[in-house]
């Protein structure tokens, strides 16, 4: 992959500013179940979650993040959602395996979406996450 989100090594996750940023971008709910939780101390327990993987070459930018709690920022992570270029919700097919019944009920609801429209998921981002996660055909040489 090529383009300006390609990065030579793997820097770990966002930059304390892109997280506080994506706190308040979604007024610290998470992106896909709508939930706010907080500790008894005030602090939020919603979490910035990248859309293409740092390890893959995705970019410290609020365009390449969401704020997803604990459980989603899970499922995100390892295949159970995803996203279309709508920002509605994929759930992956597979009725039959344990945790799904967690999942399924975000399927086809809209991305709660942040407060600047510009500061959007940004399309490429979630067509890279689409694909790395099965949701999408990767495909070779010029399409």
């Amino acid at each position: 992959m090529t383009g300006d989100w390609a990065v030579g090594s793997y820097s770990g996750g966002f930059s304390p500013e892109t997280k506080q940023n994506l706190h308040d971008l979604y007024s610290s709910r998470c992106a896909v179940c709508g939930q706010k939780r907080e500790s008894p101390f005030g602090n939020p327990e919603a979490e910035a979650a990248h859309i293409h993987p740092a390890q893959h070459g995705g970019p410290d930018r609020e365009t390449n993040g969401l704020l997803l709690c604990r459980r989603c920022h899970w499922g995100f992570d390892s295949g159970w959602l995803s996203l279309r270029d709508d920002y509605s919700i994929i759930v992956a097919d597979a009725s039959s395996t344990h945790g799904y019944e967690s999942f399924h009920q975000f399927s086809d609801r809209s991305l709660v979406q942040p407060s600047t429209e510009d500061l959007e998921p940004e399309i490429r981002f979630v067509q890279v996450h689409r694909k790395l996660f099965g949701f999408d055909p990767i495909t070779r040489g010029i399409d």
